[in-house]
């Protein structure tokens, strides 16, 4: 943590004629004020918060089985066509382009397309969910394939967030602003 070092008398802050002219600012920055015995506080420290954002700058899909959970195919007579969402609260911020007709064998395939995307907050929890398209099925949902949840602060300035299991892997490309 930064800290900067600032000179402030409170006192006159309580004169009548001071406090008409005292604006405040909503900031990202924790005040840390020590009190004592005098009005003039000289030295104070002020910690600045982060108040970095993540970044997400490409989506890839590393790992996945060719069969569903039920041991068929995904699309008869194709590969899958699969699409990512990231969530927050169940609800959807962000979701990708479809890579149509997959095939499971040229893994891993990236996700460029509208990125990139920033995330809300740094400490949120947030799930990335993949599926395959149900293409001109009207009655039908997307098919769920897998998903992960994820904290950006656990990840906080690193690259990439590389999310796995036995079955299933990607990897979201970070960047720090």
């Amino acid at each position: 943590m930064r800290y900067q070092n600032f000179e402030f008398n409170f006192y006159d802050l309580i004169k009548p004629n001071k406090m008409k002219n005292l604006i405040i600012f909503p900031v990202a920055i924790l005040f840390v004020i020590m009190f004592t015995n005098s009005t003039t506080i000289k030295t104070k420290n002020i910690e600045k918060t982060s108040s970095q954002l993540c970044v997400i700058t490409k989506i890839v899909l590393n790992k996945m089985p060719s069969l569903n959970s039920n041991g068929s195919p995904w699309d008869m007579g194709s590969g899958p066509d699969v699409y990512c969402q990231i969530l927050s609260q169940n609800k959807v911020l962000f979701e990708s382009g479809t890579k149509e007709d997959l095939d499971i064998s040229t893994l891993p395939v990236s996700y460029t397309n509208k990125l990139p995307f920033t995330l809300p907050y740094l400490n949120q929890s947030y799930m990335i969910k993949f599926f395959d398209y149900e293409n001109g099925t009207l009655l039908k949902s997307d098919t769920y394939i897998f998903g992960f949840t994820f904290n950006p602060k656990d990840y906080y300035q690193k690259s990439s967030i590389y999310l796995h299991n036995d079955s299933y892997a990607c990897t979201l490309y970070t960047e720090w602003e």
